[in-house]
């Protein structure tokens, strides 16, 4: 079970933020006053309140191994000025990762603080300084990238940030899909409320449409690279490249490049374009439909049982500081 209840003494009054730092170090204990891990009489412990005699507790991660291997790992220089971990600068030019191919159904990191397994899981059962860089969605498969320190972690991350890691995913849609396009539209997260406020939508934007005979998926890369991002009131800017790979009367194996990271950014521009995913059991349904998946997704993670179907979504490609990864997809 990842989280579980540590229990402590407390021999007399003290500030909680001393206690815990004379346990974890003062960085550590900031963290779990700021994530309210600390607990004492029901109450959750925050910084600069007093502990009382008695007994309290602390919620402490435990990994699960999951049993699932490291797809690769490696080190490289920094390219960019040394960063700041905590209140000291890092001097280290070497950045180490590991990156692993997350199975479909999956979370990438565990929901609150419950007990249901995610990668995170296999990544800290590995290395207990180790943390993952970026995020899949919990349908999606594909590859996750990890640093293996601190410095590590937070240069990765920066990366992702400053869009300077280059990604595909490989994907089956709906339908025939013979040209390729670049989906310019903004993305706002605030289109449902209640039970289905994960549910993001497509805004009013613009999608270019080109003969993949003419153009490479590069050149589409270079062009939209190139492009300003559609931008409403409360939305994120959204740009994905989808490239047809194989066409069928009824499906179309597609390559996607996102060029920004929003909340389900590529299921939610298919199925603006009228090519949702297949499987994809939250966009190109009913409200009715996305209802019932949620709440059986709600059951699978209480009971650690996975769902009979996997959304046809694969983060195959990673590409960064001139190393590049890629993991098949296994439909």
């Amino acid at each position: 079970m990842p989280f579980v209840r540590r229990l402590l003494e407390i021999t007399a009054p003290c500030k909680a933020s001393l206690f815990l730092s004379r346990l974890y170090g003062s960085n550590e204990a900031q963290k779990i006053l700021d994530r309210g891990r600390f607990y004492q009489n029901g109450v959750s412990i925050k910084k600069g309140m007093e502990l009382k005699e008695g007994n309290a507790f602390i919620l402490e991660f435990e990994p699960k191994d999951l049993f699932i291997l490291p797809f690769s790992e490696g080190r490289f220089t920094r390219s960019k000025d040394p960063i700041k971990v905590g209140l000291e600068e890092e001097v280290s030019k070497e950045i180490n990762f590991i990156i692993y191919n997350k199975p479909a159904n999956l979370l990438t990191h565990p929901k609150k603080l419950d007990s249901t397994p995610s990668m995170l899981d296999q990544v800290k059962f590995d290395n207990l300084e180790a943390n993952l860089a970026h995020r899949l969605d919990y349908e999606t498969s594909g590859l996750l990238l990890c640093g293996k320190d601190k410095q590590s972690e937070i240069y990765l991350k920066n990366l992702f940030q400053e869009d300077r890691i280059y990604k595909e995913y490989v994907a089956l849609v709906r339908g025939k899909l013979t040209k390729a396009f670049i989906i310019n539209k903004a993305i706002t997260n605030r289109a449902h409320s209640g039970d289905l406020c994960v549910r993001g939508r497509a805004c009013e934007g613009e999608v270019l449409r080109f003969d993949p005979c003419e153009y490479t998926k590069e050149e589409l890369y270079e062009l939209a690279k190139n492009l300003k991002l559609k931008h409403e009131a409360n939305t994120k800017g959204a740009l994905t490249i989808v490239y047809p790979l194989k066409v069928t009367n009824f499906f179309t194996k597609v390559l996607l490049i996102p060029l920004t990271g929003r909340t389900h950014q590529l299921r939610i521009h298919l199925d603006s374009i009228k090519h949702k995913i297949i499987n994809d059991p939250l966009y190109g349904v009913s409200n009715e439909e996305a209802r019932i998946y949620l709440d059986a997704k709600e059951s699978y993670l209480t009971t650690n049982t996975k769902p009979n179907f996997r959304l046809m979504l694969h983060a195959y490609k990673l590409k960064f500081e001139g190393l590049e990864f890629c993991a098949k997809e296994d439909f």
